[in-house]
């Protein structure tokens, strides 16, 4: 593995590529970067294909027009003592040849994470590629917050498409999500557009998701339903939204 690193930064280069394009006919281009932020990092209007981009606590991830994507659990994280605001950027993560892995395209976990995406595109995509595994693919997400992480999504869309259960943006366990002027678009079923969810077996804990002029259509053929609440702590509160 090669690597190279500048303050505050470390990008590492796989060559796991190479073997998975020989064994499986695909794989990730040997470009592919992994890049760790512990303090201040700009991406610009950088382009990152195949690629992962992980906020450590310290890191400050800023960006005006950058693309990522990837096929990963996620492609953007946001640790604990993180922080990323992104404006005009495209995040895509593509699970299609990742048969039963969860993921999520952005994802803030952990307390003091926090996210703000300003008109930008966040796009997921997890379809099974063998039959009659529509379970494969469980409880996938474009935007996620959970454990004490925050998501603030201004303007911009949400895409989500799948073979089961891959949602707009979801909320778990002590994570909450804000989002305004925003479109959301799900065409999977089971695939809801909003998910605020406490887990049963965890310890009560807020878990909300507010929503403002939020626009929101599920285009999915069964139970695909534009918000979920699940058990006591989740909340969602929608002002001029529109389902």
């Amino acid at each position: 593995m090669n690597a190279m690193t500048t303050p505050g930064v470390t990008l590492r280069r796989s060559t796991l590529a190479v073997a998975l394009l020989g064994a499986f006919g695909y794989g990730q281009p040997v470009s592919a970067v992994n890049l760790v932020v512990s303090n201040n990092y700009d991406l610009g209007t950088s382009t990152m294909n195949n690629s992962t981009v992980r906020v450590t606590s310290g890191g400050v991830l800023t960006g005006n027009g950058a693309k990522v994507s990837g096929s990963a659990t996620e492609v953007l994280l946001i640790e604990s003592g993180g922080n990323a605001v992104l404006e005009n950027v495209t995040l895509s993560n593509d699970l299609d040849h990742a048969t039963g892995r969860n993921g999520r395209t952005a994802r803030a976990t952990g307390a003091d994470a926090q996210l703000t995406l300003i008109d930008s595109a966040v796009n997921i995509r997890a379809y099974s590629t063998t039959p009659d595994t529509d379970y494969n693919h469980s409880y996938t997400a474009a935007v996620a917050a959970d454990n004490g992480g925050h998501v603030d999504v201004q303007g911009g869309s949400i895409t989500a498409q799948g073979s089961k259960r891959t949602v707009g943006m979801q909320a778990n366990d002590g994570g909450s999500i804000t989002a305004s002027d925003l479109e959301i678009t799900t065409h999977n079923h089971f695939g809801h557009a909003v998910q605020a969810y406490r887990s049963p077996s965890g310890s009560e804990i807020l878990t909300p998701i507010e929503l403002n002029r939020v626009t929101i259509t599920t285009l999915g053929a069964n139970y695909a339903l534009g918000a979920q609440v699940g058990n006591k702590g989740a909340t969602l509160k929608a002002t001029d939204t529109h389902f």
